[in-house]
């Protein structure tokens, strides 16, 4: 039968809910979530989402095309949220009460704040959605449910308000259309090889959105999502996949029992910078069966899988190109600054145009990150333009030293960084987590031969844990900052 003549056609690409739906009607006692053990079915999870949605569209609380601040502690209920804001056409922004540089600019900027109880400096437009509001709201009958409103939007609707990582100054904040959040979550689950066999340990906030763009990869594929400690849950629960930053991996092996067993099905996914090879090799030999790394940005989405040289193909669809100072193209094989476009680019930093005048420029997004493209469509990723060591003149990418130091079998962690000392001469800072703070004199005479002469100065600082962000970059503006009143070993 054809569709009536004011229906769209084709229509909106499915949702989220529309899989949930999907998979609560094929396989409804499959396990969807064990979040701190806590284990939630897909029917039990559908149906949980349109109750939410119907207590939320009850209240008032899901205007199409308005904007929410969700912040609960207990992650089935933020999760609940989310879900149900994105069948009432509601763009969410997921945040944690630690995040305090985010979340004034944030909570200022939103329509609505959801939250779990009371939240200092909050608008007025915030609802606080404890548990006794949840208890009731789950507890609706499934007859009143089942009617809630389920929008599909236009693939041009913001979907996800998300933000920079704050690694290098303070987070900004993006409007990500349907369509770049579909797109997100395709190539996550093509480059996880998602299965609906597939278990997937959750190491991120859902603040970070590639963390909620995989676990929602997890739940259309009809896979589970886990989310407990990490060690613990990777010794007793069958894991296969863990996605991460490259600062978790280290702190992962750091803390990895050396009597626990080598988990040959797990695949690990790195991202947010290089990977180290003496980090990936510890991996492999200690630790899972795979790991990769993977190239992108919040503005722009994935840029390319990285190899084990840190070099990789372009995506399909992604345009990049080097350039110099000045913005101008740079031949193959040159340093320089990348430039990126690709079909999920934002249009710029919501709130703030005088950064996106900075950042996107004719098409472009300059996301302040250095490479050369050792052919037109692979690129070699050597990181950060603020963290590339510039010492007499000589720029390298952080990596070539941290996996000198990563080699060593007493270091556990690493981050360099080029330190102007108050002579105005310049040096190599490299702080180090160590297996025995005693190692440091032994550990510094066996680099120090191994150094090139363009880092011949080291100062060697010993760190109980490396300076990160929250959600796990190395801080290496930080990092200097702990060399007052440091000696040098």
């Amino acid at each position: 039968m054809s569709a009536p003549a004011s229906a769209a056609w084709p229509p909106p690409p499915a949702t989220t809910v529309d899989h949930l739906e999907h998979h609560a009607c094929a396989q409804p006692g499959k396990l969807a979530l064990s979040i701190d053990g806590q284990d939630i079915p897909y029917r039990r999870l559908f149906e949980d989402v349109m109750r939410v949605t119907a207590a939320l569209h009850a209240q008032g609380l899901g205007a199409p095309g308005s904007t929410a601040a969700v912040g609960h502690a207990d992650l089935y209920q933020h999760w609940l949220l989310l879900l149900a804001c994105e069948n009432l056409g509601v763009a969410t922004a997921s945040f944690a009460r630690t995040e305090w540089q985010a979340l004034p600019a944030l909570l200022g900027a939103v329509d609505v704040v959801l939250t779990d109880g009371p939240l200092a400096g909050a608008p007025a437009a915030t609802h606080a959605l404890d548990a006794d509001w949840f208890g009731r709201a789950l507890q609706m009958p499934w007859a009143t449910a089942e009617q809630a409103p389920r929008l599909r939007g236009e693939p041009q609707a913001t979907q996800r308000i998300t933000r920079s990582s704050g690694s290098t100054q303070a987070p900004k904040m993006m409007r990500l259309a349907r369509y770049a959040c579909t797109l997100a979550v395709q190539r996550l689950a093509d480059t996880l090889a998602l299965s609906p066999q597939a278990v997937l340990l959750l190491a991120g906030p859902f603040a970070v959105n590639s963390t909620y763009a995989a676990a929602t990869a997890c739940l259309q594929r009809g896979a589970t999502v886990v989310r407990g400690p990490l060690v613990p849950t990777l010794r007793q629960r069958p894991i296969t996949h863990l996605r991460c930053l490259t600062g978790t991996l280290a702190q992962l092996l750091q803390h990895w029992p050396a009597d626990a067993p080598r988990l040959a099905d797990l695949r690990i996914a790195t991202g947010g910078g290089p990977l180290p090879a003496a980090l990936r090799q510890r991996a492999l030999q200690v630790l899972c069966g795979a790991v990769g790394n993977s190239y992108g940005t919040n503005e722009s989405g994935g840029i390319c899988p990285l190899d084990g040289d840190n070099t990789g193909v372009l995506a399909a669809g992604v345009d990049l190109r080097i350039v110099d100072d000045t913005g101008q193209e740079l031949p193959l094989g040159e340093v320089g600054h990348i430039a990126v476009r690709s079909p999920s680019l934002v249009d710029g930093y919501w709130g703030d145009p005088a950064l996106t005048e900075r950042h996107f420029r004719g098409g472009w997004f300059y996301p302040g990150d250095t490479g050369r493209l050792l052919s037109p469509r692979r690129l070699a990723l050597l990181g950060r333009d603020d963290d590339m060591l510039n010492l007499g003149g000589i720029k390298k990418s952080p990596t070539v030293i941290e996996d000198l130091f990563l080699a060593h079998p007493m270091v556990q962690a690493a981050a360099a960084a080029a330190l102007t000392q108050a002579d105005g001469s310049q040096a190599l800072l490299v702080g180090v987590v160590l297996r025995d703070r005693a190692a440091l004199t032994e550990v510094a005479q066996v680099i120090q031969r191994q150094l090139p002469p363009w880092a011949a100065t080291l100062r060697l600082l010993a760190l109980d844990a490396l300076p990160t962000t929250p959600n796990g970059k190395v801080q290496r503006q930080a990092l200097k900052a702990l060399v007052t009143g440091a000696a040098a070993p």
